[in-house]
């Protein structure tokens, strides 16, 4: 394949095509109503088919990249935005997801799930880690690979190691041959997915959560899952990728939410 022999309309068409394939892209997750909710019915008419949603009056009209309807399945999500992600970073690039929208939305059954050890209910950390290892199982004999995994904390913004909470002093630095990083934060081997899984289970237990009138379980922090692949190949090159599955704590209205105290610094930190 020769780049110089395209005229310019191909060229163009061909920038057009790696710029779609490397863009930020954003989607739309709808949850299904609560039961104390259903009585004001729904505000937007959402659209899956098409990409789309509208206000009820029909006066805004939003297109985004991809919409998940309230009927959608966890492998929906992942098999759209999950992975096609890690399939990035399996190549040596880097990638990232955030999860984005006020408490209570489902932003922490998206990115962890109801229960890590259900097949159905797992979200697109624990699911990232079964595909990793399936492509480590399913790719060749010569192919060494190298996994880390970090799981940190942004409480009140302070950055804490949730796998090692005693670790303090946190910081973030810059290098020209790192990128951005976390100076001291612990990294875990791990060897097959139930090692991932542990290091999200016990992130879970650490991680800082409150009660409130939006949400029972209410995440106060920021939480960041980072996974390093290294890929050692046969003719002696190596590739590395690094993956990044971000849970957002979730914007609230401290009138609706009813925070006060010590939640209620949180909310200024997380709204701010």
């Amino acid at each position: 394949w020769d780049a110089g022999a395209m005229n310019w309309n191909d060229k163009i068409g061909f920038r057009s095509v790696k710029k779609k394939e490397s863009t930020v892209r954003v989607v739309c997750r709808f949850r299904p109503l609560l039961p104390d909710e259903a009585g004001g019915g729904k505000s937007f008419v959402v659209r899956p088919e098409v990409n789309t949603v509208e206000s009820k009056d029909k006066q805004l009209t939003f297109r985004l990249d991809k919409v998940f309807g309230s009927d959608s399945t966890q492998a929906q999500v992942y098999q759209d935005v999950g992975r096609p992600i890690l399939n990035d970073v399996l190549n040596g690039y880097n990638g990232t997801v955030f999860a984005y929208g006020q408490t209570g939305s489902g932003k922490t059954h998206t990115m962890f799930g109801s229960n890590l050890f259900n097949p159905e209910a797992q979200g697109i950390i624990p699911r990232a880690a079964h595909q990793i290892f399936d492509h480590i199982a399913a790719g060749a004999d010569d192919v060494e690979f190298v996994l880390r995994c970090s799981l940190l904390e942004i409480h009140r913004e302070q950055l804490r190691d949730l796998l090692n909470p005693t670790n303090t002093g946190l910081k973030i630095k810059e290098a020209p041959q790192k990128g951005v990083y976390v100076e001291g934060i612990t990294q875990e081997f791990v060897v097959c997915a139930a090692d991932i899984m542990e290091i999200v289970r016990v992130g879970e237990r650490m991680r800082a959560v409150a009660s409130t009138k939006l949400n029972m379980h209410s995440s106060r922090s920021h939480v960041i899952f980072m996974l390093a692949c290294e890929q050692k190949l046969a003719d002696g090159t190596e590739k590395l990728g690094k993956l990044h599955l971000v849970d957002l704590a979730g914007s609230e209205k401290v009138h609706k939410s009813g925070s006060m105290g010590p939640t209620l610094e949180e909310a200024k930190k997380i709204n701010w």
